[in-house]
């Protein structure tokens, strides 16, 4: 492999270290400001959260330009590097304006926009209905972080999982570090147990473990754009071991809407909508409070548009292996879209005769 690729590649890796979601987009008065706002809706007044963020620390400029000045081939390898260049000078950009009006710019050239192609299929799975019962919820963060560490073990793979009591989501996976984040606030059914563990161990860790055997980070971190086929695998996944039911389709649709509307909508009229489509308040300030982080005034349009790759990816990657049932094995190559794929035909082919793609109905323990 050409040396230029695996010095860039490297500096990536050690910049991408420096950026953690959950720490600067993870606003300081996260709680307090919902719960603000909650008690304000209750008593039918309109109040928009002002969230607070720890400053980033400008540790990556020189970094950034030392990786520019790193001459790349033209390789397939050497083609999705450099888009992974682009990609990371611009998500350096996003958190630099976290909190300011330049923030909704950024993150939309990180994670794009949503298709509107999708609209009325989220539409028509969110539609005002009777409001969905919630699954009953008795199983703590530690007692998921214990199924998690169960299904790490059979893998036999080497990770951190740790629970955490101020986070955005559920859980987060981290392949840069190997740790696995749970939000200690929340509660999880079975069905839960089972779900996550498709989700984050069999597809988002699995991922990243192949991906660490091509010898490139960017194969276990993620190649640019391949986000989107990421989360959709994984919801493949779910709805694969018939644990992605209705409400969770539900949920992951009105994620799509909210950022579909997010450039033009505050939070209170983000989670306006969603509580007049049957939505619960718990589920509403769910996806809102997430949609939208990265703003200080969130009564102004913008904010984090990456939610809506769930429910877009997921058709994406359904519609692909329908068409074509060898993508899901061609996924698992590492952390790649699937516009990644016909790039590195040559290398799947190889890393598949060398026994090397590990999938979940081969590798379950």
């Amino acid at each position: 492999m050409d040396e230029n690729c695996i010095r860039a590649d490297r500096m990536m890796a050690k910049i991408r270290e420096k950026l953690d979601y959950q720490r600067y987009l993870t606003p300081l008065n996260f709680h307090e400001e919902n719960e603000r706002f909650l008690a304000a809706y209750e008593a039918g007044e309109r109040y928009e959260p002002q969230y607070r963020y720890e400053p980033f620390r400008e540790e990556v400029s020189g970094a950034l330009a030392e990786l520019a000045a790193v001459p790349l081939d033209e390789s397939g390898i050497g083609r999705l590097l450099e888009q992974e260049r682009e990609a990371l000078a611009d998500e350096v950009e996003m958190y630099r304006s976290i909190g300011t009006p330049a923030f909704t710019e950024w993150a939309i050239r990180v994670h794009g926009r949503p298709d509107p192609k999708y609209y009325e299929r989220a539409l028509e799975l969110s539609a005002p209905e009777e409001a969905l019962p919630d699954r009953e919820k008795t199983l703590t963060a530690e007692a998921l972080r214990e199924t998690f560490a169960e299904r790490i073990g059979a893998y036999g793979f080497d990770w951190k999982i740790e629970v955490r009591p101020n986070m955005t989501s559920k859980v987060s996976v981290e392949p840069e570090r190997r740790e696995i984040l749970i939000n200690g606030k929340k509660t999880f059914s079975e069905n839960d147990r089972v779900r996550l563990q498709a989700h984050e161990i069999d597809t988002h860790v699995l991922r990243a473990e192949n991906g660490r055997k091509r010898g490139l980070a960017i194969f276990a971190n993620g190649t640019a754009g391949s986000l989107i086929h990421e989360e959709g695998l994984a919801l493949y996944n779910e709805a694969r071991r018939n644990v992605m039911d209705q409400e969770m389709l539900r949920l992951y649709a009105g994620r799509f809407l909210s950022c579909l509307f997010l450039e033009e909508s505050s939070f209170y009229e983000s989670f306006d909508r969603l509580v007049k489509r049957n939505f619960s308040r718990d589920q509403a300030m769910y996806i809102v409070a997430r949609v939208k982080r990265g703003l200080s005034d969130t009564g102004q349009g913008g904010g984090f548009i990456k939610d809506y790759v769930y429910f877009q990816g997921y058709y994406e990657v359904a519609e692909a292996i329908a068409r074509e049932p060898e993508r899901y094995e061609q996924l698992y190559y590492g952390g790649v879209s699937l516009e990644n794929l016909d790039v590195l035909k040559e290398e799947i082919r190889r890393a598949q005769a060398a026994g090397e793609i590990c999938v979940p109905a081969v590798c379950r323990g």
